[in-house]
């Protein structure tokens, strides 16, 4: 990929899509603590690095719609929130996710008239955020069936981390797994193997998941059982969450 805007962001946080009412990230950010251990026998500084952190603040426009910001943030709620940010709609593309607390949940005024929030999730699970790729971008799935794979360049062997939202689901009980498949070639044919199963299958919910060992180079999610219009987002990132 080559330069590019912030122009079609994504930004879901458990189970809303609130990208139509944020206008600007403040900040996203995954600072890494450090200690100065430097002994007066040194010429130069020495440093230890220390836990790693994570902010997600944005900036929002008041929406009292239903499953928009104001529904969707104005709980507090005292359990994690997963904060998830896609760089564009396209499967594959950047993406960024963590389990937070929400800190706040506040307005300005402003003399003209204008009605403006701020919002700031940190990350509060103790495991690092996480920068990988989406594989699901807030898609359909009618009844049971997949979401069509995204074939990376390779096969990796440190596990993979993945974060799933689901946004609404019309009736039943899906069962959602994460997949992988080592012969496709399109990202939906194939013989695809479940590596890890979801826990959730209620709509405004979100879950992170960790799969140890060999991922194969495809991925996709995919659910089954008796429901309709199931509608998820997720990503994913290789290599263990506490690597990044």
């Amino acid at each position: 990929m080559s330069k590019r805007s912030g122009l079609g962001n994504q930004l879901y946080v458990g189970g809303y899509d609130i990208s139509g009412d944020v206008g600007a990230l403040s900040n996203l950010s995954t600072p890494k603590g450090e200690q100065n251990v430097t002994g007066i026998d040194k010429s130069a500084t020495e440093r230890i690095q220390l836990l790693v952190d994570g902010d997600l603040s944005f900036d929002t426009f008041f929406n009292d719609a239903t499953g928009k910001i104001h529904d969707a943030l104005s709980t507090l709620p005292t359990t994690d929130r997963q904060g998830m940010f896609l760089v564009s709609t396209t499967r594959g593309e950047p993406a960024f996710a963590m389990n937070a607390k929400q800190i706040n949940y506040d307005w300005t005024r402003g003399a003209d008239g204008s009605l403006s929030g701020t919002t700031q999730l940190l990350q509060a699970d103790g495991n690092a955020p996480a920068w990988g790729e989406s594989i699901a971008m807030k898609e359909t799935i009618s009844s049971a069936g997949d979401i069509t794979g995204y074939i990376d360049a390779a096969q990796t062997t440190a596990g993979v981390v993945a974060y799933l939202q689901i946004f609404t689901l019309a009736s039943g009980t899906p069962t959602i797994t994460l997949q992988d498949s080592s012969d496709t070639t399109d990202g939906d044919n194939g013989s695809w193997e479940t590596i890890g199963t979801f826990t959730i299958n209620s709509a405004r919910s979100a879950e992170r998941l960790v799969v140890a060992g060999t991922i194969e180079k495809a991925l996709r999610i995919e659910a089954s059982g008796t429901f309709s219009n199931l509608v998820v987002a997720a990503m994913v990132r290789r290599g263990t969450a506490e690597d990044n």
